[in-house]
């Protein structure tokens, strides 16, 4: 088992979780599933609201950056304690004391991470949109 395995983004009750369970499982599928939607529906979705086709490509790499980060927060002890309902996080009520979007958006806000965020982005306002969807993922 990797180091990344031991890392869940949804309660597993098995010893071995779910490829899904695990955050890098989860991280991947959501991420396939964006460029999946955006394949066949992007085109639909800037059109509905008056944006060129060829801004698809951008549109494309802010949202899955978005996908592929946006629970990056879930990874620490926190979190897995939540999930497997440890004693220690009974304070809590098993409730996460730091929202774990709130956790992904600022772990983007470090220098080292913008920057590499940015590599991949067209436009270095488009952080902005990545950090915006992050932020506003469970808008409950």
């Amino acid at each position: 088992m990797t180091p990344f395995q031991h890392l869940l983004a949804k309660s597993s009750i098995k010893r071995e979780p779910e490829y899904y369970a695990t955050l890098l499982g989860h991280l991947q599928i959501v991420h396939a599933a964006a460029e999946s939607v955006l394949a066949k529906c992007g085109a639909s979705m800037l059109n509905a609201f008056g944006f060129p086709i060829e801004e698809l490509p951008r549109l494309t790499k802010i949202v899955t950056l978005a996908a592929a980060t946006h629970d990056i927060g879930k990874a620490n002890d926190h979190f897995l304690g939540m999930l497997c309902r440890d004693s220690s996080r009974a304070d809590y009520d098993y409730r996460q004391a730091l929202r774990h979007e709130w956790v992904s958006w600022w772990w983007l806000h470090i220098p080292e991470i913008q920057n590499w965020a940015r590599s991949f982005l067209d436009s270095p306002d488009d952080l902005s949109f990545v950090l915006c969807a992050i932020a506003g993922h469970h808008p409950s």
